[in-house]
């Protein structure tokens, strides 16, 4: 796998990248995060501690969204593609956030969720991330089906991504909207 951006402390880039099917669902491509210690526990300990998001990884700290966008396209190749012949396309931000540093004196932390659009074949097996992480493959998930099992500081974004494609559906509207209706409750 490509050397990934996630060492650099700063700021986290992720991606929204749906795809709509013919019935209407929105899907959205996540995939498991797993811990390496925890790479041959048996299966019910590794469901325990694998975490499903939305790809991205974390880049240094830059104020520029360019130098951001890009770093995420890097971390997208490692992640979610198959070889080298994929194109990705970084859209808007959908979701922005600022924490703590996980260490006092640490600098703060900024999350970023951009909309993007995936061409190209997806990897098929795990690879390993940085040395500290198993990566399952990337998979299609249903957004509602999504949302109950994604990482917790994943669910915001996952939702104002959705947001941002009921703008321009109201099928999506209309089937989303106890969870788009949660969430816009929630912003106020």
């Amino acid at each position: 796998m490509n050397q990934s951006v996630r060492k650099f402390p700063g700021h986290f880039a992720g991606a929204f990248i749906p795809r709509v099917g013919e019935d209407g669902a929105v899907e959205v491509l996540a995939i498991g995060y797993l811990p390496i210690q925890y790479q041959g526990a048996n299966e019910e300990l590794q469901m325990q501690k694998l975490q499903v998001k939305m790809p991205g990884g974390c880049a240094q700290n830059t104020e520029e969204n360019a130098d951001l966008s890009m770093a995420l396209v890097h971390e997208l190749r490692g992640e979610i593609a198959k070889g080298d012949d994929f194109h990705v396309s970084i859209g808007e931000k959908l979701f922005q956030r600022f924490k703590p540093g996980r260490n006092l004196g640490d600098p703060q932390h900024q999350q970023s969720f951009y909309y993007a659009q995936f061409q190209g074949e997806l990897r098929t097996e795990d690879v390993e991330d940085d040395g500290d992480e198993i990566l399952t493959p990337p998979a299609w998930v249903e957004a509602r089906q999504l949302l109950n099992v994604i990482f917790f500081s994943h669910r915001e974004p996952l939702v104002a991504g959705l947001e941002h494609l009921a703008r321009d559906s109201s099928e999506i509207t209309y089937r989303y909207s106890d969870i788009l209706a949660k969430y816009r409750s929630a912003q106020s």
